[in-house]
């Protein structure tokens, strides 16, 4: 049902007359009196007037009694402009209190047209093909335009079969774990036309290899430096310890002994000669013989005072205890060979201690080797 709007502007008792209750009976209203004339043409009054009001204002005008809430309520401040709550408020003007509200409208003159906005403003629906000079917003924006990022910046397709060591145990987005598993060719058609079957054929057909570097060291290129010749790109190489030398000591080989001799320089002499004693007799005790030999020791005792026994034969003293020197000439100079024999066949047992592990390796850290796609 439609309404027509009323003359609100014909308000109740205008010209009639008006008598205010009281606060007390406002608040307690009508009980079983019948009221005034002039309290019921002040009610009527009071509703006409705010009803004019607001369709002569459109939005009421903001008092300090009124408790506005936060988000729901607008109202015409004393300047004439509509405001918005921000906060649930009493008695705080609008313009004065601006963290408790904000314009609700911008105010004539602050609005752009369709036309003027269209002229001054890019639409959402032309993406920015309607800037007037896209490098000076570039330049406002410190931004690079593509070809200026392609020049600059390394595009993804450029890192395609690139391998990096990641500290995870599962290959990221856009990665293949260097495993050497057999992956399809059509799937990766960027990553086999970049590294073919370099690691491998697989299948021969619809699938190519990885690279297989779990527990592997990777090695540079040798590309005619000379230092690693005779590699290609994907190839393995066995582990080698460089040639080097090693100390070592020898055991005993227990005691034993060498047998010598000299050879014989012929016969010789050693004449010597004693020293005299001084004058002296000695006595011959003993059986003297009566040879000619006994003949002369006669003859050699008396002349010393020997004497000579019943028997026919001669004692002698002895002349006390005494000493004669022996001097004993040098034979000449002369050398003796000596001659050593062989021990006998025997060896030393020479030992080398064993050192390392089992493989030969530098200090490292467990990465995954993953390739880019």
């Amino acid at each position: 049902m439609e309404f027509v709007k009323p003359d609100v502007n014909r308000v109740f008792a205008a010209t009639g007359s008006i008598i205010e209750p009281t606060q007390v009976k406002v608040n307690l209203g009508w009980v079983s009196e019948i009221p005034d004339f002039e309290f019921e043409n002040w009610i009527q009054n009071r509703q006409d007037s705010f009803i004019a009001h607001i369709n002569q204002v459109g939005v009421v005008a903001w008092d300090s009694t009124t408790e506005y809430r936060v988000g729901k309520s607008y109202i015409q401040s004393t300047d004439g402009i509509i405001y918005k709550a921000l906060t649930t408020n009493t008695n705080k003007l609008p313009q004065s209190n601006a963290s408790d509200w904000k314009l609700a409208f911008n105010e004539s003159g602050f609005s752009y047209s369709k036309a003027e906005s269209d002229t001054l403003f890019a639409a959402r629906s032309n993406n920015l093909s309607d800037l007037t000079s896209s490098g000076a917003a570039r330049t406002n924006l410190s931004v690079y335009s593509k070809s200026e990022s392609d020049g600059k910046y390394q595009l993804a397709s450029e890192l395609v079969g690139m391998t990096s060591a990641f500290p995870t145990t599962s290959a990221p987005s856009g990665w293949l774990a260097c495993d050497g598993s057999a992956v399809n060719r059509i799937t990766y058609v960027a990553l086999f036309n970049r590294i073919g079957v370099s690691s491998g054929a697989g299948d021969g057909s619809t699938t190519f290899n990885l690279p297989d570097l779990r527990g592997e060291f990777i090695r540079g290129l040798d590309s005619g430096r000379g230092v690693d010749t005779g590699r290609a790109v994907a190839s393995s190489q066995g582990d080698e310890i460089k040639s080097h030398n090693h100390s070592a000591s020898s055991t005993g080989a227990g005691s034993h002994a060498h047998s010598a001799s000299t050879d014989a320089q012929g016969n010789h002499n050693h004449s010597g000669v004693t020293s005299v004693a001084g004058s002296h007799n000695h006595t011959i005790n003993g059986d003297v013989p009566l040879g000619r030999a006994g003949r002369d020791a006669i003859f050699d005792a008396l002349s010393r005072d020997a004497r000579v026994n019943d028997a026919g034969y001669f004692n002698m003293d002895q002349a006390g205890n005494h000493a004669h020197g022996l001097s004993i000439n040098f034979a000449g100079s002369h050398n003796h060979t000596v001659s050593v024999s062989l021990a006998g066949e025997h060896n030393h047992t020479i030992a080398v201690a064993a050192a390392g592990g089992s493989e030969t390796r530098p200090r490292n850290v467990a990465l995954l080797y993953c390739i880019k796609y």
